[in-house]
């Protein structure tokens, strides 16, 4: 699984998000020495924030808009004057600004010699008609653009594939920061060793490494973690079961929640799921932490911890059995979506008692069956 659409730190309004950073096609680190000197253009500094020069502003008239102005309709102002996303992304980086000084649209120009002084014009002929008030906008020198930080995500994201082949249940997600052009992969597979070969490739782009979620077994055996024992006469509502097992994945629900309590339901992709799990079972998933918001879910499981399943001492069956005997007769895994609440064994008349809920009420089913 890959991702290259996270905004670092800013929002990006009408740049769009992440996939940014800077392309020095010559390979010298010249965007590194621009960072240095804030303002290398021939405009003076209005104010410093934040580390970025402020080299342009829209002038107060007095005039103010009669209705409040959203920072979304001033992005599309912007939008319009550079008529369209190419022509936007290649003049600099916009995001939109919500705490701090200088609050709104920060437009970031690395040729304003070319872009300022008539994107100035343009935009203050919308203050002079008191469609936008003079200080949503604030002009800047940035040293590299969302063309570049995109062209140069996608590079290093190109190298990333060649390595998420290797792994099982491996993921990552990527994007350049709009502020320091650094490139951020949160990943959990990359070995150390392979960190160190993606950064000579890109010598000219610093590169950090975040762990995100459970961070893929060197061995593909070690996915599935196994108990010391296969089953205990403790019982316990600790984990998911397992309702369904496919090839290549398995769903499983968040057991022991009470009635008017929501639970998790997931269908996991995990590419040893036919081989090593079964329905019945009672397991602990870590995930590569990025789990889809449907209902059930969808995600991708790294290693799957099979606890013990639940086997009084004078029955004959154990928790397991009982489960997939009702996935069996369909009790658990038709609409809406179920989960178990308890399970308990009844010696004196050698019987399981099951209680089922359902996602979309609070009633309880209780099912009888016999050891």
């Amino acid at each position: 699984m890959k991702k290259r659409l996270f905004c670092i730190g800013l929002i990006l309004m009408l740049a769009g998000c992440g996939q940014s950073v800077q392309n020095n096609t010559n390979g010298s680190n010249e965007a590194v020495d621009e960072k240095v000197n804030i303002n290398p253009t021939e405009f003076e500094t209005i104010e410093v924030i934040d580390g970025k020069a402020v080299i342009g502003e829209l002038e107060d008239t007095g005039k103010v808009p009669e209705q409040p102005v959203e920072m979304i309709d001033v992005s599309v102002l912007l939008g319009e004057y550079f008529e369209g996303e190419t022509e936007r992304n290649r003049a600099g980086i916009i995001y939109n600004k919500n705490d701090g000084p200088r609050q709104g649209i920060w437009v970031g120009l690395k040729e304003p010699e070319k872009y300022l002084e008539p994107l100035t014009t343009y935009m203050q002929n919308y203050v002079d008609q008191g469609k936008v008030p003079y200080d949503a906008i604030h002009f800047y020198y940035t040293p590299f653009t969302q063309e570049e930080l995109i062209e140069q995500t996608n590079r290093v994201a190109d190298e990333l594939d060649k390595i998420i082949t290797q792994y099982e249940s491996a993921s990552y997600s990527i994007s350049s920061d709009i502020d320091t052009a650094e490139t951020i992969i949160w990943h959990n597979f990359i070995s150390e060793e392979d960190q160190k070969k993606l950064q000579s490739l890109f010598p000219d782009i610093e590169i950090v490494f975040e762990i995100e979620g459970e961070p893929v077994p060197e061995n593909p055996e070690d996915a599935v973690v196994w108990p010391e024992s296969l089953v205990t006469e403790d019982p316990s509502l600790k984990g998911e079961y397992i309702f369904e097992v496919n090839e290549g994945s398995f769903y499983a629900v968040e057991v022991g929640t009470v009635a008017g309590e929501f639970f998790g339901a997931v269908d996991w992709v995990f590419p040893r799921a036919a081989e090593q799990l079964e329905v019945g079972q009672r397991v602990e998933v870590a995930s590569t932490g990025m789990i889809q918001e449907s209902y059930p879910g969808s995600g991708s499981a790294v290693v799957v911890t099979v606890l013990p399943t639940y086997h009084p001492k004078n029955a004959d069956k154990a928790e397991a059995q009982v489960v997939k005997e009702l996935v069996d007769e369909a009790l658990l895994t038709e609409f809406p979506v179920k989960t178990i609440s308890e399970v308990k064994y009844d010696e004196t008349t050698d019987e399981w008692t099951v209680t089922v809920l359902n996602s979309d009420n609070e009633e309880e089913s209780v099912f009888i069956i016999k050891d």
